[in-house]
């Protein structure tokens, strides 16, 4: 199960949460914040809401399967057929926001719950008995006195003793025998956390006398002798392993797929163990589950993606995004000490070039839709500023960010025909439902099928030449292999209007290094563009309104009519771009005061100049 957006009730509201909604959500969602800001109480609303759609997608599945039972022995009636069809199209509209299987659940934990170290008014007795009465009566006093029963039991090697038997096919404790199934896949799920969340092997083993004992990597598990991380570790596993036992009569006792809602898992866990810990979480939920988390921890900040981390502050919250993480920090520590602990770290201009460079060797991510996403409102912008119905393609529409954003304004949406193309059909399903959405709306050939055009060769098809206002090209022309760059610019310049435009939006200083193709990304400024399209004073270029943006998110206009590109154009494109490369570099490294954003700038330019000087140096052969 998983959250894929989340917009709160009116519950959320009138208990000081006012955030309007938290979208795009991915396998973690870490709340920071200053004490009172929220967190917390948002955790602790999250079960009954997301429990009242479950029940409700329950409901409907319950609903469902009985008109389809129905089904198998007598025809419906128009009444029941239109009753299904409209359970199911609720079931849709229920699965929107959210991953959901039958049987997935959620699992709460408290921080301040968790401890190894038995209470003190605990008596020898209640160890002896706790394997027992743990699986029959699951409802004790304090987590604190679960846990630490379950861990004395193993020692004290009852629950070994039964797994030794009932592996080895005995049938001793015969009246038990529920009771010892159940112990037993409560130390098989135990084992499995223990190898995901310590990395050590939890087993039994005999000794001298062939008592079964349970081991701790080989040795035999003594809380006494394992050190406070590991203590605190083990105690985690045990209160994951005891929130399961309402599961395993219905043998779902694993902890893939579900969701964790975890409010400050860092208290008594030292920094290491705080990343083993989420690191564990993560390979137990799987790529299909969550975890919900709020916390105070650097630790933990500094192993989450950028876009897990969300901000929070008087009950409001701050979506992901580059300048998130700086502001986490901010809160936690405080302006004055974010320097101090740069400096601290070492040198941010340093950590800045390799993580860049990392970043390089691996493919680039789609860019899903997000309100108020300045590049989405430069397209925005840029069509609400024709007066006449345009025809758009989308070349690279990734998940449709763009579409999302025509549809958000019913003034643009029926003045466009949209049209998208994207060659990753990974991204179809999310991509496909936005162009006939459009075709409801446009007063521009309603009645014309949209399909998502899935080759560059489909735009040298002959309904397409001449056919589109606007081509945009948004994050897009660097991922094009070069060796397509004349055949692509071509077959687009080709599909434009004679006084059609082809957009170009590319993020200058793009935040995440990507390895595109064979030779990297390849990034363009107008000057290139220019020389590209051989245009020398033709293009326009719109910088973005907001100062922050405006040197690093260009809108290049370049218009069909006497537009080249040819193999001549792109090879000095390219020679200029090297060139203008290693002049923005001298000058990085001459100044004094290096920050974090400098170094990443180094990175960027560095693997570009590899970049284009690989592309011409292949060109040359």
């Amino acid at each position: 199960m998983k959250i894929k957006n989340f917009i709160p009730s009116d519950t959320f509201k009138a208990n000081g949460l006012v955030f309007k909604e938290m979208k795009n959500l991915k396998q973690v969602v870490a709340l920071f914040g200053k004490n009172g800001s929220g967190k917390s109480r948002l955790l602790a609303h999250l079960p009954n809401e997301l429990n009242a759609r479950i029940n409700a997608i329950n409901q409907v599945n319950t609903q469902i399967a009985n008109y389809l039972t129905y089904a198998e022995t007598r025809k419906l009636n128009l009444s029941q057929e239109a009753k299904l069809k409209s359970l199911k199209e609720d079931r849709e509209k229920l699965l929107i926001d959210m991953e959901f299987e039958e049987g997935d659940s959620l699992i709460t934990i408290t921080g301040r719950d968790i401890n190894i170290n038995p209470p003190d008014n605990m008596q020898e007795s209640e160890y002896r008995s706790g394997t027992l009465n743990l699986v029959t009566n699951p409802n004790f006093q304090t987590v604190k006195q679960n846990c630490a029963k379950f861990i004395k039991s193993l020692c004290k090697s009852e629950i070994a003793q039964e797994y030794h038997e009932k592996v080895k096919g005995k049938t001793h404790y015969l009246s038990h025998e529920e009771i010892q199934t159940k112990n037993i896949k409560l130390f098989n799920l135990l084992k499995e956390v223990v190898k995901e969340i310590m990395n050590k092997k939890l087993d039994y083993s005999t000794d001298e006398h062939l008592t079964p004992i349970v081991t701790l990597d080989k040795r035999v598990l003594n809380p006494n002798e394992l050190s406070d991380g590991e203590k605190e570790l083990l105690a985690y596993c045990t209160f994951l392993v005891l929130q399961r036992q309402e599961d395993i009569p219905n043998k779902t006792l694993s902890l893939k797929n579900k969701i964790l809602l975890l409010d400050e898992l860092e208290l008594f866990l030292h920094p290491k163990a705080q990343i083993d810990l989420i690191n564990g979480l993560r390979n137990l939920v799987g790529e299909h589950g969550q975890i919900g988390l709020a916390t105070h921890s650097l630790s933990i900040l500094s192993v989450l993606d950028r876009d897990e981390i969300w901000l929070m502050d008087n009950g409001d919250i701050t979506s992901p995004s580059i300048e998130t993480p700086n502001k986490v920090l901010t809160s936690l520590i405080g302006e004055d000490n974010v320097d101090s602990l740069e400096n601290f770290i070492s040198s941010q201009y340093e950590w800045a070039s390799i993580q860049f460079a990392l970043e390089s060797l691996f493919p680039p991510a789609v860019i899903p839709y997000k309100e108020g996403d300045v590049q989405q409102s430069q397209v925005k912008d840029r069509l609400l500023s024709s007066s006449q119905p345009i025809h758009i393609l989308d070349f690279g529409s990734g998940k449709g960010r763009i579409a999302q954003e025509i549809i958000r304004n019913q003034t643009l949406a029926s003045n466009v025909y949209y049209q998208a193309l994207e060659i990753n059909k990974e991204y179809h399903p999310e991509l496909k439902d936005l162009p006939s959405q459009l075709q409801l709306v446009s007063n521009i050939n309603p009645h014309v099928e949209r399909e998502v055009l899935d080759t560059y060769e489909k735009l040298n098809e002959k309904q397409y030449n001449n056919f589109f206002d606007y081509i945009f090209l948004i994050n897009v022309l660097h991922e094009i292999p070069l060796n397509k760059w004349n055949s692509v610019l071509n077959a687009l310049l080709s599909s434009l209007k004679e006084d059609g435009h082809l957009i170009i939006l590319e993020d200058q200083a793009i935040p995440r290094g990507e390895n595109a193709h064979e030779y990297g990304f390849l990034i363009f400024d107008i000057e290139e563009f220019k020389i590209l399209f051989s245009r020398p004073n033709q293009p326009k270029v719109y910088k973005h309104e907001n100062p922050k943006y405006a040197e690093r998110l260009s809108c290049v206009e370049i218009p069909k009519s006497s537009s080249i590109v040819n193999p001549d154009t792109i090879n000095e494109a390219l020679t200029r771009k090297k060139t203008n490369c290693k002049t923005a570099i001298k000058n990085l490294r001459a100044k004094k005061n290096k920050t974090a954003k400098d170094g990443r700038q180094n990175s960027f330019l560095t693997q570009l100049y590899a970049n284009v000087d690989m592309a011409l140096f292949d060109g040359k052969k």
